[in-house]
């Protein structure tokens, strides 16, 4: 039996590769219009909350300075030598904290 497959009685389905899941998780969450609880549209861009619910899944790796984009499953090796790492990104938003770094 193929290690990427799934068998349900006597039919096999391929197992989609993790990248086609993401994209299809994303793709059906930006599928549907975002509203509050009395109905108002939500203000925040369906793409920018997107982003917000991915990244809460990673708390570890939101930083005061920028965002870690290490993969999830891997550990950092690095310690607190965050903005000479690869992995390391930020912005203009944390423009104040690094400039008092």
């Amino acid at each position: 039996m193929p290690s990427h497959s799934q068998v349900f009685g006597q039919f096999r389905y391929p197992t989609p590769p993790l990248q086609t899941l993401a994209e299809t998780h994303e793709r059906e969450f930006l599928r549907y219009r975002k509203i509050t609880a009395d109905a108002r549209e939500l203000a925040t861009d369906p793409r920018d909350l997107y982003d917000m619910l991915e990244l809460d899944k990673r708390t570890d790796r939101i930083l005061p300075n920028g965002l870690c984009l290490l993969p999830p499953r891997q550990a950092c090796a690095k310690g607190n030598a965050c903005l000479t790492c690869d992995k390391f990104a930020t912005d203009t938003t944390f423009l104040p904290e690094l400039t008092a770094q």
